[in-house]
């Protein structure tokens, strides 16, 4: 179970949608802004957005316990469903699309911080050898965990280029555009 200082995600959760609750019985100009229509904590409506929200949120969870290559697609599905569902209220739209961005924003992240430390293990061996690792597992003395790549699950893309190195992930469009710019995420260091 993640954790916010101490605190279960579902805890966390939990008292969110008490607060929203709230918010919906004594606050009808929030109700309306945050899910379309003025309703009220009597109205029966105003429940099954919630739980529509909760529900989603929840899945959205699940998900995050998970490396994000094993779950982007169930994330994109869940996105998807939260932006065309015929029951889906705009808070519920809105959240879970950020959500999902959030995600592949952290995911780009982590992409770039494991190929910034190949990169930087590679300078490091270069120091110690004097000449460039050809490939990220020639230099297991001073990496001897790699990173993998967050959108793949696979080994970072690493190649030698006239006087420097290339590190890249092929990003989230699962497309490897040789470490070009567009979704590529790469590191280049002169040698």
């Amino acid at each position: 179970m993640t954790s916010l200082s101490g605190l279960s995600v579902k805890t966390v959760l939990g008292d969110f949608l008490l607060e929203l609750g709230e918010v919906l019985r004594t606050d009808e100009a929030s109700a309306q802004e945050m899910f379309g229509s003025p309703l009220g904590l009597n109205d029966p409506r105003s429940w099954l957005e919630m739980a529509d929200y909760a529900t989603q949120l929840g899945q959205f969870h699940d998900l995050l316990e998970r490396p994000y290559f094993e779950n982007r697609a169930a994330l994109l599905r869940l996105k998807a469903d939260a932006e065309d569902g015929p029951g889906s209220s705009r808070w519920t739209r809105s959240s879970i699309s950020a959500y999902a961005g959030c995600a592949e924003s952290a995911a780009r992240s982590e992409a770039y911080a494991g190929a910034m430390q190949i990169a930087l293990a590679a300078r490091r061996f270069r120091a110690i050898t004097g000449y460039c690792p050809a490939s990220v597992d020639e230099m297991s003395s001073v990496l001897p965990n790699p990173p993998i790549d967050p959108f793949t699950g696979m080994p970072f893309r690493y190649r030698i280029e006239g006087e420097g190195i290339l590190v890249y992930s092929i990003g989230a469009d699962g497309v490897d555009q040789g470490g070009a710019s567009g979704s590529d995420i790469a590191v280049r260091l002169s040698r």
